[in-house]
């Protein structure tokens, strides 16, 4: 009888596409074993690159894109020293104070980070998060409003509001780092406190642009109340004894930031009786 098991056994006749020789059989060593080559196929070579590429795609996605850094408070040398001090340092010791605008108002706020930097190695000492009592010591007056702004807003609303129908006309001056065209005189006229004609002294109209930078009385009250409140560095501002408007005005919001000062003054106003 004939023994089938050597039949079930051939050696196999499949081929085996290397890396850089497709459908080239094995070779067979002095030992007559199959020798393979190890070089991947080329195809997973290329499909793996395309999934890494894929992954790191899929990565960038659920990072997202990275965080702004965070800017810095302007800090005058008075206010350096002042934080030195709150932080239990001299206010005149070699240390360098910043101040992380963790709010982005560019005003030193609740919230604010205080780094305090220097000593042998000039690496960061102290970390302090400023709070609502930091913020009260370091700007005892923000948050208030003087009593003359009070009492001479009361005097224009009380004026503005027995006489909303009449046209007010003055003449106001801005100094600031502007064209000519926004620093000369300018004639306003206002009816119910809106702005409805911005001339020069010849009485000419004037550009939009020139007419966009005039406020009207009402909204330079608040943008006084504003410097107050937001603690602005210097506020200066006198009013007209019986109307109580500013007649000049000078806003610096920090003294180490240029050009962003706010200066003006308003003169003869002059009002129609019915």
């Amino acid at each position: 009888m004939i023994d089938d098991r050597a039949a079930l056994y051939q050696p196999s006749t499949l081929t085996r596409q290397a890396g850089n020789a497709p459908g080239r059989a094995c070779e067979r060593g002095n030992n007559n074993r199959p020798v393979f080559n190890n070089n991947p196929p080329a195809f997973i070579g290329g499909q793996f690159q395309d999934l890494m590429t894929l992954l790191q795609q899929l990565l960038d996605q659920l990072r997202g894109p990275a965080p702004a850094p965070v800017t810095s408070v302007p800090l005058s040398p008075p206010e350096q020293d002042q934080l030195r001090q709150l932080l239990g340092f001299d206010p005149g010791a070699p240390f360098s104070v910043n101040v992380l605008d963790n709010d982005g108002n560019g005003q030193l706020s609740t919230g604010d980070t205080a780094v305090v930097s220097g000593g042998i190695t000039g690496g960061e000492i102290l970390r302090h998060d400023l709070n609502d009592a930091d913020i009260a010591r370091l700007k005892p007056g923000q948050g208030q409003l003087p009593a003359d702004f009070q009492d001479n807003y009361t005097k224009w609303q009380s004026f503005s509001n027995g006489h909303a129908d009449l046209p007010v006309s003055y003449t106001t001056r801005q100094s600031c780092f502007c064209p000519q065209e926004i620093t000369q005189p300018l004639n306003v006229t206002e009816v119910n406190g809106e702005i409805v004609s911005v001339t020069d002294s010849s009485g000419r109209p004037v550009a939009d642009y020139v007419r966009g930078s005039v406020l009207s009385i009402g909204q330079r009250f608040e943008q006084l109340q504003n410097a107050y409140l937001n603690g602005a560095e210097t506020v200066n501002a006198s009013y007209d004894p019986t109307l109580g408007f500013p007649v000049s005005v000078y806003i610096d919001q920090s003294s180490m930031v240029a050009d962003e000062e706010v200066s003006y003054s308003i003169s003869n106003l002059n009002y129609a009786l019915n």
